[in-house]
Formats: structure tokens, C-alpha cells, sequence
């Protein structure tokens, strides 16, 4: 229960108040708690591809697939964690594009 209350918490942070560093944080307690917890994995991918794009960061798109695979291991039916791995591909050739410019 708390794993859960920690990922929603993290949520709410990285995309309702725009606090991806905060949001890392609560994340990664969610995770912690909760190892079992798809929606912690789920958002700690997301909080990563927020970074590959910011930074321009092909590592940080990496852990962000790491994550999302792993939100989908814990809960294969996990939609968001699905759709996010669907876009990776073309997350990744954005950022080589633009790495190559």
C-alpha cells in the first residue's frame, strides 16, 4: 500500500506539478519499498525518457527502456508502461538524429 501511495505520489509530481527531480526521488522510494510495484518501474521509465529528451541523453532513453521492460515484467498488461516501450524506437532515433546534426 504504501509502494502504491509513493508511485501515484511520484506521479502526481513528474507530470501534474512538473518536478521530475522530486519525482525521481519519490520514485525510487516507491520502488524501494515496493519491489513488485509496475507503476513505480513505469514512472521511473518516464522520468528517464524526460531526460533523454531534455539532455539529449541516449543513456538516460536506455534506462528508461530498462525500467519500462521492467514495469512489464512485474505486470504484463501495465498499458502506459506498454505504449511508452511502443514509442521508445522512436524516442531513440530522434535523439541519434540530433546527436549526428
Amino acid at each position: 500500500v504504501l509502494g502504491e501511495a509513493l508511485a501515484a505520489r511520484g506521479a502526481s509530481l513528474l507530470w501534474d506539478e512538473q518536478r521530475p527531480d522530486e519525482a525521481k526521488k519519490v520514485l525510487d522510494e516507491a520502488a524501494s519499498v515496493d519491489a513488485r510495484s509496475a507503476d513505480a518501474r513505469y514512472g521511473l521509465g518516464a522520468y528517464h525518457r524526460q531526460v533523454a529528451v531534455r539532455e539529449g541523453s541516449l543513456e538516460a532513453a536506455q534506462q528508461s527502456e530498462r525500467e519500462l521492460r521492467a514495469a512489464l515484467e512485474l505486470d504484463e498488461h501495465h498499458a502506459l508502461a506498454k505504449a511508452a516501450l511502443g514509442e521508445h524506437p522512436r524516442v531513440v532515433a530522434a535523439l541519434r538524429r540530433a546527436k549526428a546534426r
